[in-house]
């Protein structure tokens, strides 16, 4: 009967620990009725292998990187979560999926946790507004672009910035008051006017490139998602439009312009605001992608020759 219990506790701590990417904790092995000599002689035999002190992995799992990443975390305390640039990586925010990051946690003011190879950043209030990514403590994305403004370049926290919002588009306010309550953090700044400069969030990445070469060539004069009416109503919804010189730029992703209904209404609509006096710009994603120079000068020559003829 003592050892059918037994089974049935491994069993439910190999359960545990298959959910936590192969690991168990001290707490964990204790509170499994085990004590920490269970566990040493588990890691003598093989079976367990200590990545830190207090965190086993069953040596049955694969070696993975969110795995040491868990195990830092479960190492640092209660509070500690992955954050900055692992974070980043763990929402798979545009150019981290996969990268290579350091290994960064916020934990808490006075844990004592250091690690070789762990940049650990310490706060009073620990990794706040926490998500649990593939079961890893991690900052909520807001708290993520907000650290990630630390530490990365103006064009890399863009990136990061404009996904962030295409995940979650009420990010937005979230930040600015964010930001208003934090001061002046290390980045703050940057992210400040970043967001001041997207008046609403894009709806594909497609316009986010095309808005991000717009500011480039100076020609970020124009509104942006601009309902053009006409004597019935509403003909279409131009992505950016040049009001005085009835310019308009509609981005033609293939996964959704390229099917045909998609197709056939944007010919008609391209027909209608022509009748309208309206000259319509299509930038394709191979366009912004390929050859952004040359798709600016074309779009700034439009612009330069209805601006004389009107």
């Amino acid at each position: 009967m003592a050892d059918s219990k037994k089974a049935a506790r491994y069993l439910k701590l190999a359960s545990l620990a298959r959910s936590q990417h192969g690991l168990v904790t001290r707490q964990q092995v204790l509170g499994a009725g085990f004590s920490e000599a269970t566990a040493d002689r588990l890691t003598a035999s093989g079976q367990w292998q200590r990545l830190e002190r207090g965190v086993w992995r069953q040596t049955s799992s694969p070696v993975t990187w969110r795995q040491l990443v868990l195990a830092a975390v479960l190492a640092a305390g209660d509070g500690a979560v992955a954050s900055h640039r692992t974070a980043a990586r763990l929402w798979a925010l545009d150019g981290w999926q996969g990268a290579a990051v350091p290994l960064e946690l916020t934990v808490m003011v006075g844990s004592g946790f250091h690690r070789p190879g762990v940049v650990a950043y310490q706060s009073r209030r620990g990794g706040r507004a926490r998500a649990r990514l593939h079961a890893i403590p991690t900052t909520g994305l807001g708290r993520t672009v907000i650290d990630l403004a630390a530490v990365l370049t103006p064009r890399r926290l863009e990136s990061a910035l404009d996904c962030a919002l295409r995940l979650q588009p009420w990010l937005h306010g979230v930040l600015e008051r964010a930001l208003r309550q934090a001061g002046n953090l290390r980045g703050s700044a940057t992210l400040r006017a970043l967001l001041q400069a997207r008046r609403e969030p894009t709806d594909s990445e497609l316009e986010i490139l095309v808005e991000r070469e717009l500011r480039a060539a100076l020609l970020w004069d124009c509104a942006m998602h601009h309902l053009i009416r006409g004597p019935s109503g509403v003909v279409a919804s131009v992505d950016f439009a040049w009001l005085r010189e009835r310019v308009a730029v509609q981005c033609h992703g293939f996964k959704y312009h390229g099917q045909q209904p998609r197709w056939q209404l944007d010919q008609q609509q391209t027909r209608e605001l022509l009748a309208l006096g309206w000259v319509v710009v299509p930038i394709t994603w191979k366009d912004i992608t390929k050859a952004p120079g040359r798709t600016m000068s074309a779009l700034k020559a439009v612009l330069n020759r209805r601006s004389t003829s009107t």
